[in-house]
């Protein structure tokens, strides 16, 4: 058995080496809602209350965090409510902070929901030094709002999930993430 296995394999890498055939690489799973960098954690709900720390105003950042907020709920069973006031009770609260360089942007859980990998309170911070453009910001909340649903960063060439700023596209979640956000319980 351990021959013909030997062979076959064999034969398989001569054949594909000969015509030119690259082998099918397996696919590869991504980390979700697991809580540790650089993966967010679930959500404990599909509502997401949002509000705008004082930080927020100017330059675009609340509308590029209010388009974030829609394009969830636009690809997903997500739901939002913005909230004029921050409380104790408000699911993300958004930030500004020009002083966390390298990072553009910046997720964290505040409040775990018991010993469960679900996010009950989060923050979602962007950096106004380094974030110029309505594109980048656009992505940016795109990015760090994946977070608070759990996704992880992706390699994904046109998901918002991916790490940097860009130059175009970028301010969608691909299928693959829209199904980890849709599947939060």
């Amino acid at each position: 058995m351990k021959l013909v296995i030997t062979v076959t394999v064999i034969v398989v890498a001569t054949l594909t080496s000969l015509i030119g055939i690259r082998p099918i690489s397996p696919a590869l799973a991504d980390s979700y809602g697991y809580c540790y960098p650089p993966t967010g954690c679930r959500a404990d709900n599909f509502e997401h209350t949002y509000c705008f720390g004082a930080t927020m105003a100017g330059n675009g950042f609340q509308s590029a965090a209010g388009y974030g907020m829609t394009n969830l709920v636009n690809q997903t069973r997500f739901i939002k409510t913005f909230m004029a006031n921050c409380s104790a009770n408000t699911d993300v609260v958004f930030k500004r902070n020009d002083d966390m360089y390298p990072y553009i942007g910046r997720y964290n859980c505040l409040d775990w929901v018991g010993t469960t990998n679900k996010c009950n309170r989060a923050r979602v911070e962007f950096n106004g030094s380094l974030l110029k453009n309505t594109l980048n910001k656009k992505k940016t909340a795109c990015h760090e709002i994946g977070h608070t649903g759990g996704l992880a960063h992706s390699g994904n060439a046109n998901d918002c999930m991916i790490n940097g700023l860009v130059s175009s596209g970028h301010v969608h979640y691909n299928a693959h993430h829209v199904a980890h956000l849709n599947h939060q319980n």
